[in-house]
């Protein structure tokens, strides 16, 4: 399978997921490289290998469960919860099972061979605070439960790491590995409960990568949506996408040439 091939099949999920939501009144918007996509190429980046949406945390139990009432066969929602007792990351997926990304190995038979499938990421978008330091000091909670988890994980791959960051994930890790997994989601869920009481000024992606959590997304832009052209359909992206994308990428009609924030997922 090519690249493209692979983008055909992410496609193909994205425009059931976008169905579905549809049919019950749920809204949703394309986040990250997708929405740039969106926005400067009308299709994917060419070198991008995944698609990102975001849902308000409001709808994303509705989501759920209607993707799960909903779904095809052949494809599969897999949430956090699904993994117990062990943890990948906070990120709920659509996956295909019909595409194995690769042929699986000791990691993905830990996993029960739950993240080992072209897939789609849904993002939970929570209210953070009403100023830039309460913010960061949000963002900062959500690291810690990120690292505790990592304390389930299969493998902690650290060689990108700095030193600095190998020794705050073994530390956080280590003490993760002693507490169950269930109850740090459930710390986290309280956290984000806090969180969402009433709106704010910021919001946040809790689950997306841990570099851009802490960036002061402002809620304004995501209180409406616009519609943009990818491929053949039109797909929703929030109204202030402009300001989004200026604060994750800067000048984001300039293309990076594949550098910079994209995490290679596929393997031609």
């Amino acid at each position: 399978m090519t690249l493209r091939e692979y983008q055909d099949v992410l496609f193909e999920i994205l425009c059931v997921v976008d169905d579905i939501c549809r049919r019950n009144h749920i809204i949703y918007m394309l986040h990250g490289g997708s929405m740039l996509g969106a926005v400067r190429n009308h299709d994917f980046i060419p070198w991008d290998d995944d698609i990102d949406i975001i849902v308000w945390q409001k709808d994303y139990e509705l989501l759920c469960a209607k993707l799960r009432e909903q779904l095809p066969e052949h494809l599969r929602i897999t949430t956090p919860n699904d993994l117990l007792p062990n943890f990948f990351d906070f990120v709920t997926r659509v996956q295909d099972l019909r595409y194995p990304i690769h042929k699986s190995d000791d990691e993905d038979l830990f996993y029960d061979n739950k993240q080992n499938y072209a897939f789609i990421d849904i993002f939970q978008f929570v209210y953070s605070a009403n100023t830039i330091w309460q913010v960061k000091w949000v963002a900062l909670m959500h690291k810690i439960l990120y690292g505790l988890g990592m304390g389930h994980r299969y493998r902690i791959k650290s060689e990108k790491y700095t030193w600095i960051q190998k020794c705050q994930t073994k530390v956080l890790g280590s003490i993760g590995a002693k507490i169950d997994m269930k109850k740090i989601i459930s710390w986290r869920n309280k956290l984000i409960n806090k969180q969402n009481k009433s709106p704010k000024k910021y919001c946040m992606s809790v689950n997306s990568p841990l570099k851009g959590i802490s960036r002061p997304y402002e809620s304004a832009w995501y209180d409406k949506v616009s519609f943009m052209q990818f491929r053949d359909r039109q797909f929703p992206v929030p109204r202030g996408y402009d300001c989004h994308l200026t604060l994750q990428y800067g000048n984001y009609m300039v293309p990076d040439k594949g550098t910079g924030e994209y995490i290679k997922h596929f393997i031609e």
